[in-house]
């Protein structure tokens, strides 16, 4: 989230649970390669933390996905051949160019796991303060829908330590 829009809300953008969908929502690849904010005049340092929850997508070109996630990807990618590596945030990890601290999610598949805990490495690898979520029992929809809900003790109290240490930055 840039922080002059979180400056402007008055704080932390939340009241009752997580706010899934907003101006602050870039993805994975945004946050690893700069010149897509660039294009928006933003710099890496001015998104305060990231938070890229369960994505295969951190390594497209080891990823088995089919059917309906590689059609989403080629149809919103398919025009760069070399798609599956250049919007891959693993790969487009460098250190030195102000990453902001990521929160992310290790659950499904074991190869799933892999790409999403070697998205963690790398980003440490290059100094990005890194959380990591353990959430291997929960599904897709779980991980989301668990955030913030009453009795969740898998996914909201690292969530919250995470945006505690992000804002108060």
């Amino acid at each position: 989230m840039p922080r002059a829009q979180l400056d402007s809300w008055g704080g932390v953008p939340w009241a009752e649970g997580w706010p899934r969908r907003g101006p602050w929502k870039v993805t994975h690849t945004e946050t690893t390669e700069p010149r897509w904010l660039a294009e928006r005049r933003l710099r890496l340092r001015d998104v305060r933390c990231a938070g890229p929850l369960d994505t295969e997508g951190f390594d497209k070109v080891s990823s088995t996905a089919s059917g309906g996630q590689e059609a989403q990807w080629a149809n919103a990618l398919g025009n760069n051949p070399n798609y599956k590596l250049e919007t891959s945030a693993t790969y487009l990890v460098k250190p030195g160019i102000q990453i902001p601290s990521t929160v992310t999610v290790v659950r499904g598949s074991a190869l799933r796991q892999a790409i999403e805990q070697r998205f963690a490495q790398t980003l440490r690898e290059a100094g990005v303060s890194t959380t990591v979520i353990d959430a291997r029992t929960l599904t897709h929809q779980q991980v989301n829908t668990s955030i913030g809900r009453a009795g969740d003790t898998v996914m909201t109290p690292p969530l919250m330590r995470f945006l505690v240490r992000c804002f108060k930055r």
